[in-house]
């Protein structure tokens, strides 16, 4: 009996659910809209740039262009730069471990400078791996950008000029 009464009250939940009529909600498209607003902000940010530089707006979109490529290569280079002392000081920490672990399993057989050394080392290596992480953190979009597309960060500074950041 039980069975039977799950059976039609399932069967009266779907048609009761397939007989509802539908309501059509028109939503306005404001996408024309809101692209209008953005490319009057851009324009209007670059002209007044272009004005306060005393320069004309097509030369400073093409400086901001550049800028773009020129930000993503210091970027590079900076974290190029950063990644190969932490790979230099990691190398050295190690390799300074090794030689003072086979010299003599005792601390105090071993010269402080030894020591001083691997602890150095090792401090510099967990420094410029945190260095790393954080430039990974914070440039890599804009150094990605940069290459990638270069018109789209001069437009995003842009808008942070006009914004007043």
């Amino acid at each position: 009996m039980k069975r039977i009464i799950i059976v039609v009250l399932c069967l009266l939940s779907i048609t009761t659910t397939y007989s509802q009529d539908s309501v059509t909600i028109k939503v306005p498209d404001t996408s024309k809209i809101t692209a209008k607003l953005i490319y009057d902000d851009a324009k209007a940010g670059i002209q007044g740039l272009a004005q306060a530089l005393k320069a004309p707006a097509e030369h400073v979109y093409y400086i901001l262009v550049r800028q773009q490529i020129v930000k993503s290569i210091v970027n590079t280079i900076i974290f190029l730069i950063i990644c190969s002392l932490t790979i230099f000081f990691g190398v050295r920490f190690w390799v300074n471990q090794r030689r003072t672990i086979t010299k003599d399993d005792e601390w105090h057989g071993d010269s402080w400078d030894d020591h001083a050394t691997i602890i150095l080392s090792g401090m510099f290596f967990l420094v410029g791996l945190i260095a790393c992480m954080v430039l990974i953190g914070e440039g890599a979009q804009e150094t990605i950008t940069g290459f990638v597309n270069p018109e789209y960060g001069a437009i995003k500074d842009i808008f942070d000029f006009v914004k007043g950041k």
